[in-house]
Formats: structure tokens, sequence, C-alpha cells
């Protein structure tokens, strides 16, 4: 079985990256490849007032306070969404947790 150390990532933590993929005059897309885990929870902050209109590769749900929570589906260790950028073209999502299992 696998142990926990001192080396990161901690055990039960995975590695989340986002990159911004495709730029249109009103929406993006953003991929996000996970690593350490084949099962997990990504959590992302998206900017207000910016708002995902369409996720792949993954089960989303939303809290209420900007935060998207990503859990696996078996579709691999990369995830997407497009988000509409309503008036915020700046800001680009933040990786908030990543957890196995």
């Amino acid at each position: 079985p696998p142990t926990c150390g001192t080396t990161p990532p901690p055990c039960g933590s995975c590695t989340a990256t986002a990159t911004t993929t495709n730029v249109w005059g009103d929406r993006y897309n953003t991929s996000v490849t996970v690593s350490g885990a084949s099962t997990w929870t990504v959590v992302v902050a998206i900017p207000s007032p910016q708002q995902v209109s369409t996720t792949w590769n993954g089960t989303a749900s939303w809290d209420g306070s900007g935060n998207m929570t990503m859990r696996s589906n078996g579709s691999g260790n990369t995830f997407g969404f497009t988000t509409m950028f309503n008036g915020n073209s700046g800001a680009r999502p933040q990786i908030r947790s990543c957890t196995a299992g």
C-alpha cells in the first residue's frame, strides 16, 4: 500500500496545472492537467463576474462563491472548461486545491 511521507505532494493530494488554450472575443478555454492521482477533486476559483458555460472530462459543481469543483469521471487526467469574460477579460481561473481520491 502507498505510504505518506514528507516529500511533496503530500499523501492524499495531487497537482493540477491550468493553461489557457484558446481565447475569443467573449470567452476562453482552460485546460487543466492533474498529476499524482487517477481519481481526483480539483477546486478552481473563477474570477468574478466571469461564468463557466461549458465543461468536459469531469463532473462539475459550484459553491456560489465563485469556486468550481471538478471531480474525475473516468475520462482521464485532463479536464477543461469554457469561461465567458462578462466584462473581466484580464483575469484567469486559479487552482485552489487538488485532492486525490
